[in-house]
């Protein structure tokens, strides 16, 4: 079933005007019923532009999305990893890229390779089995 996503340049809670983001107006919130049901209304009549105009003009693609054919389940209030946890990611690979030249220019890489594989069980943390340079 194709339903309503919304933009990227949208926010996903109200209506708000891309040029209002980040105001302290009050937008009305996000029906979503309503926007499944605009889509069923162009499907069944797709001469009628009226339901794609009203969907434009709120900035929600007619995509498809898995999460909204699930009862009970809205898109928006599922859990999204934050900025500062993909800062983390980006840093740290950053910095093994970085560790990887380094030990690449002194003839290390298979040393830290074997070091990497022969890491000890501990709680709570993934014990590989592979050198470092195979993970991806």
């Amino acid at each position: 079933m194709l339903s309503g996503v919304v933009g990227t340049s949208s926010c996903s809670r109200c209506e708000v005007e891309f040029h209002s983001l980040g105001s302290t107006r009050r937008s009305p919130t996000r029906d979503h019923e309503d926007y499944r049901e605009r889509v069923k209304l162009f499907r069944e009549n797709p001469g009628n532009l009226g339901p794609v105009e009203y969907l434009v003009a709120r900035s929600v693609k007619t995509l498809f999305n898995a999460f909204w054919g699930m009862p009970r389940v809205n898109p928006y209030d599922l859990n999204k990893p934050d900025i500062l946890h993909n800062i983390y990611l980006g840093i740290l690979k950053h910095m093994m890229e970085w560790v990887q030249a380094f030990l690449k220019k002194h003839n290390r890489l298979e040393e830290f390779d074997k070091a990497w594989a022969s890491i000890a069980p501990y709680p709570v943390l993934a014990v590989p089995n592979k050198a470092y340079r195979a993970t991806t």
